[in-house]
């Protein structure tokens, strides 16, 4: 479990349920109260982002994200076809889930795939 003071760029949270990653981050300390975080994170299934300020003493639970390695395969029209590199377990990402990456993606590459345990 995460405090508030533990809150950092590039940390990975969950807020109501779902994975937040922390895109911008500000410490502001008024003369009279309790610290303030300000917070801009990233819905990491969705790909909002909300800006969002915590007070110090704040916890927060980490994201259960596993990371994993695994090998793009090819595309068709259900998506696009990753293999694990260990496992040889194969699995199918929606265009919209892989994004902006499909740009960057050729058979065979190896990529790093987050699975959120939610």
């Amino acid at each position: 479990m995460y405090s508030a003071s533990d809150l950092r760029r590039g940390l990975k949270i969950e807020i109501d349920g779902a994975p937040y990653i922390i895109v911008d981050f500000q410490f502001s300390k008024p003369g009279k109260g309790q610290a303030l975080y300000r917070c801009k994170l990233k819905n990491m299934i969705t790909g909002y982002t909300i800006d969002r300020t915590y007070r110090s003493g704040e916890k927060f639970e980490p994201a259960n994200l596993d990371e994993v390695r695994m090998q793009f395969l090819y595309k068709d029209n259900e998506g696009y076809h990753f293999m694990d590199t260990k496992t040889y377990d194969q699995v199918t990402i929606s265009v919209e889930q892989v994004g902006k990456a499909t740009k960057f993606l050729k058979e065979n590459m190896e990529v790093d795939v987050l699975f959120f345990q939610g």
